[in-house]
């Protein structure tokens, strides 16, 4: 057996974040050699330190990395400025080792609900602490990213400033359905949302794939963990019976959540219409991006105001990853996801308020009667309720679903809920909605039946 096959058996019983090629190794290899220590982390600035026995040595992380020249062999202990995360790794041979290490983040924004403000009653806590409201830090830190994706499988990622082109700048068919649909990829991020006794709602979203006390729900299927869900990045648009996501097309509308829903899964295995835990993800990183419940003000209006009918898919295309402004005649973007809000509601699926009003929610098996949904308790309604929202129910589980009205278009969520008996939920607001919609225009107040001009479905896969 060669050096390099033994090398590859031993490497493949380590630490799957250290790697080594066959060249690095027979070019340092036998003894004697250089041993080069290459430290990645996505966290500029921060000084990371190996140890071992009486050596100690720091580097600054610079463009993503800190070089380590290392004087013997043997077990090095890798650190960083608090010790947050420390990893060992085993200096076996001679030559080069790359090695991942990532810092996890805990970002978390509270929300004072007794402060009708919505700027000033939001306040960043954690490793938010610090951070610009709207800098593109926050999207390093989300991951999210366009890409053309068809039958289950990313085709190949989408220049984000040109959604018609791929990253290397070549032509994307976006338009014809033919190469795929498009759809922005949400990598796993676990979330936590809680409300003390305070009325403070304290939410937060870390990078760590499986912190404990946070929730995965957005990238769960029944029990299956998931890394990465995607979502339409335009409004649905049925073809042949199937929900797609394509630039240039009129979306959808006049049918009801379950045609919607036999759209979606007539693509195959993993598609769906846009879920409620996938809604609360976004909403999530809205809140944290923005700090700000006022979400019209603080992104933009979306195509809401004095608008007479549905405007056509990809006008933003050119525009970003975050795009709105003022007059409520333009399509607004978010996180590469054409008309957040605005134009056309969009149906969300995984929610269901039943006859006594209890909030009731579910992973997969979506239907129009809350059937195996799991009971995540009262909403605190006893008659149907809605106007502009106050307070939110505030959990993990139960997200940004109302729990108080009594608000305006500038206090408190800006924005119009409903929570009804026996009904599903759409989402967003269409365009003639003008205040009412914005990032929290969650309505839980529609009939299996339902269906309209101003009603349509975003695609999901997961």
């Amino acid at each position: 057996m060669s050096n390099v096959q033994k090398l590859n058996e031993k490497f493949y019983e380590k630490l799957d974040d250290i790697y080594v090629t066959e060249e690095e190794f027979e070019s340092g290899g036998g003894s004697g050699g250089s041993i080069t220590v290459k430290v990645y982390c996505r966290t500029n600035g921060i000084n990371i330190t190996l140890t071992k026995d009486s050596y100690t040595f720091t580097k600054t992380v610079s463009n993503g990395v800190a070089t380590f020249e290392l004087p013997e062999l043997g077990k090095w202990t890798i650190s960083n400025d608090n010790n947050s995360v420390t990893k060992t790794i085993d200096t076996y041979y001679y030559g080069v080792y790359d090695v991942n290490y990532n810092l996890y983040k805990i970002m978390t924004i509270k929300i004072d609900q007794t402060d009708s403000n919505p700027e000033t009653c939001c306040t960043y806590d954690d490793d938010a602490i610090g951070m610009t409201v709207g800098s593109d830090e926050w999207d390093e830190f989300f991951g999210h990213y366009p890409c053309l994706f068809k039958n289950g499988v990313e085709v190949g990622r989408l220049n984000p400033n040109n959604f018609a082109q791929f990253e290397d700048g070549s032509t994307a068919d976006i338009t014809s359905g033919n190469a795929g649909d498009v759809m922005i990829a949400f990598p796993r991020l676990g979330v936590k949302i809680f409300t003390d006794s305070n009325d403070v709602v304290t939410i937060s979203m870390t990078d760590n794939p499986n912190a404990e006390g946070f929730t995965y729900y957005a990238h769960t299927r029944g029990t299956t963990n998931k890394d990465v869900f995607y979502l339409g990045a335009y409004k649905g648009y049925n073809a042949s019976n199937k929900l797609r996501s394509l630039s240039g097309k009129t979306p959808t509308a006049n049918t009801t959540i379950g045609n919607f829903r036999t759209y979606a899964q007539a693509n195959g295995t993993g598609y769906e219409q846009s879920g409620f835990y996938q809604l609360v993800f976004r909403q999530c990183m809205y809140l944290l991006k923005y700090k700000n419940l006022d979400s019209q003000t603080a992104v933009g209006r979306g195509y809401v105001d004095g608008n007479s009918a549905a405007i056509t898919t990809g006008n933003t295309n050119a525009k970003g990853m975050d795009f709105g402004e003022t007059t409520g005649k333009q399509q607004m973007k978010l996180f590469g996801l054409e008309d957040f809000w605005g134009n056309v509601y969009e149906f969300i699926d995984g929610l269901y308020s039943d006859a006594n009003r209890n909030i009731l929610t579910a992973t997969d098996g979506f239907n129009d009667t809350g059937s195996g949904y799991t009971n995540q308790g009262a909403s605190g309604f006893t008659s149907d309720t809605g106007n502009y929202m106050t307070k939110v129910q505030g959990t993990s589980e139960m997200g940004f679903v109302l729990k108080a009205i009594g608000g305006s278009e500038s206090t408190y969520y800006c924005d119009s809920a409903h929570v009804y008996a026996s009904r599903l939920a759409c989402f967003g607001g269409y365009w003639n909605n003008a205040s009412y919609a914005g990032a929290f225009l969650l309505s839980v107040a529609r009939s299996a039946s339902y269906s309209d001009a101003y009603s349509s479905a975003r695609l999901m896969y997961l």
